[in-house]
Parts: C-alpha cells; structure tokens; sequence
C-alpha cells in the first residue's frame, strides 16, 4: 500500500503546477544602504560578449533594470557601475540612464570603491555591490552588502550575503532596486519618463 500511495503523490506532484519561489521573493536589502554599485558582464548584463570585427558590437540590458534604475535614483539611492571592461555599447547605456559613478578597465575593485568612499562621503558599508565572479571576490567583506545573481561561480554563490532569483542579464539589479524602494516606501515609483 505504501508503494501506491507513494506512487500517487509522485503522479499528482508532476502534473501539479509548483510556484517557483516559495520563500520571501525580496531581498533584504539593509536600511543603511546609500549606494548600489554594479558589475556588468555576468552580473547586470549577460555572461556572453558578442565580438564583431571591431570588438564588443552588441551587449544586451534588461529593460526592467533600466525602469528600477532610473526610479531609485530619483529615490535618492546612488546607482553606479564597477566594471573591469570598457565597451561603447555601455558607455551608451549608462549614458542613457544618467548613472554614476562610473568605473571602467578596474583592475582592483576594492581599492577603487575605497578611494571613492573617501571623495563621495559614503562608506563601504553603504554600499551594496551586484557581482559574480572572481573579480568581484574581495569585495564581500569590505561592502554592507553583496548579492550575487542565481547563475554567479559557485565561489561566489557561497559567500554572497544574499543571492538573486534571477540569473545575470535577467533582472538581478531591477530585483535589487526594486526591494530597496519598497523597503523605503518609493514602490511604485511615479513615471521614469521614456528612456529606460
């Protein structure tokens, strides 16, 4: 009998539809954040790099992360890119987007974060960082916070204070900016205007 019953559930549970997130959909983002600064490739964008002959041609954005970007930082939360790549198709984004601050070609992210803390008046543990990968490692434990997205190296995955439902490229960072506005009453936010 327990065999059949066993079989049951196992029928029932394949045909049955599962919510895919059963556990608290935001993140917990800390209230004493200032800053959220994003890697780019494997993180905000894409782990692909689409090369034409001349380079880097084409890189793909999220829509949803331009809108969340555009209304936290009329929020008054300061959104900025670390990245160790420099690329037109970025420096076009980003343009569009008015973000800042901007670091590109970083070799050393932790340094570079730092030296910017000391200019700007917010301090690392204000910052929560998006990131992936090996360069963005050290700054686990210099930032308040760091969320990795679902599909980051599994190095990171482990230390990350907090994981993304979402893989790279697929709205990490909307998810990010999203739970912080809502976490500071700023959900939703009023029109972001056209450019997104």
């Amino acid at each position: 009998m327990y065999e059949d019953v066993q079989g049951d559930f196992f029928a029932a549970a394949a045909c049955t539809p599962v919510p895919l997130l059963i556990i608290n959909s935001m993140l917990q983002i800390p209230s004493s954040i200032r800053a959220v600064i994003c890697d780019v490739d494997g993180s905000w964008s894409s782990s692909l790099m689409w090369y034409g002959p001349q380079g880097e041609s084409l890189k793909p954005f999220h829509v949803r992360d331009g809108h969340r970007m555009v209304a936290a930082r009329r929020a008054g939360l300061v959104v900025g890119v670390c990245s160790g790549r420099e690329s037109a198709p970025l420096q076009c984004r980003v343009t569009d987007l008015g973000l800042s601050p901007l670091f590109f070609g970083v070799a050393d992210k932790v340094a570079c974060l730092q030296a910017w803390c000391a200019d700007s008046g917010v301090s690392m543990s204000q910052i929560c960082m998006v990131g992936d990968d090996e360069p963005d490692r050290e700054l686990i434990g210099h930032v308040g916070c760091f969320v990795a997205p679902a599909d980051a190296d599994p190095r990171i995955l482990r230390r990350a204070h907090q994981v993304s439902r979402y893989s790279a490229g697929q709205g990490v960072v909307a998810e990010v900016l999203e739970s912080w506005m809502r976490q500071h009453g700023h959900w939703p936010p009023s029109s972001t205007g056209a450019v997104l």
